[in-house]
């Protein structure tokens, strides 16, 4: 596989989505339609 390290510098408060745009990625068990899951997160930036 590969790995990619990636710095991000928040310059505003709040909740902040990262996520994958491969949608295996992004689903429960490759199903789309069980919702949103693996390489998706939420940051919450505060001040």
């Amino acid at each position: 596989g590969q790995r990619y390290d990636v710095l991000w510098n928040a310059l505003e408060p709040g909740q902040w989505l990262i996520h994958c745009h491969i949608n295996h990625h992004t689903t429960n068990n490759n199903v789309e339609t069980d919702g949103a899951g693996g390489l998706t997160m939420i940051i919450n930036v505060t001040e």
